[in-house]
């Protein structure tokens, strides 16, 4: 080429060098970058300033609130439990109105139906029993709703298994669940429309028979009762049982 040959210049559709224009991204990128630095480093600094004013004692002392304000919500979220526990407990397991009672039930004196479900417990055979406000005499039964029942005005009675049962379901449900595995005996009664597992295991503490164990079956919303002595077998049918001896244990 001819020493006089001018430079070949290639422009872009803004008119400028294309070398020009890379430079320019160049130089904007550098530019926000040291900006993003400069911010980050401000943050840094306001943060270590914040962090240096601090007192120690404030933060103990704002802390110790914060534990305060928790501990005074747990507080609340637990007798909230306790009361919707007791409105349970008194739709499903106690009765006013009601005289359960046995040819056989042992008597013993007692200020309310709750001691006499305390002194109910303590004994491995009792299973149910009936409180008389106007003499405060407990009747303690061996059977969950009594041989008899009977209305009467100042009577209250109280099925002891289902309180057990209540108080175990929370703590011992998940442990207790078998999917892969079903309780079986010689002797079983089936329910059906029992819309869940819950009221399948309620159905059970409350029958006057020897209910021991359940399973429930999702497919056609069945209840099987399990009686007397039950054993845990293997099963690949679709259902829950459970137990009264784990859920009360």
């Amino acid at each position: 080429l001819s020493s006089k040959t001018e430079s070949i210049q290639v422009t872009t559709p803004l008119n400028g060098s294309e070398t020009d224009n890379v430079i320019k991204e160049i130089d904007q990128v550098k530019m926000d970058v040291t900006n993003i630095v400069e911010n980050v480093s401000s943050d840094v600094e306001k943060e270590t300033t914040l962090i240096e004013a601090i007192d120690p004692s404030e933060m103990v002392k704002n802390i110790d609130r914060q534990l305060e304000l928790f501990e005074r919500e747990l507080n609340l979220n637990l007798t909230a439990q306790n009361d919707i526990l007791r409105g349970v407990l008194k739709r499903s397991c106690l009765h006013e109105g009601q005289f359960y009672y046995e040819r056989a039930s042992s008597k013993t004196s007692g200020s309310s139906i709750f001691e006499c479900s305390s002194k109910c417990s303590a004994q491995s055979n009792c299973e149910s029993t009936a409180w008389d406000s106007q003499k405060k005499i407990c009747y303690l039964n061996t059977n969950r709703v009594g041989q008899f029942i009977h209305a009467r005005k100042f009577a209250v009675s109280i099925n002891n298994v289902c309180k057990e049962v209540l108080g175990g379901m929370t703590k011992n449900w998940r442990n207790c669940k078998k999917t892969s595995q079903h309780y079986v005996s010689s002797h079983t009664d089936k329910f059906y429309r029992i819309s869940t597992p819950y009221d399948c295991m309620m159905s059970c503490v409350k029958s006057s028979q020897k209910c021991m164990a359940v399973t429930w079956y999702p497919s056609d919303k069945s209840c099987e009762h399990v009686l007397g002595s039950v054993r845990l077998i293997d099963s690949t049918k679709e259902g829950i049982s459970l137990s009264l001896e784990c859920l009360t244990s």
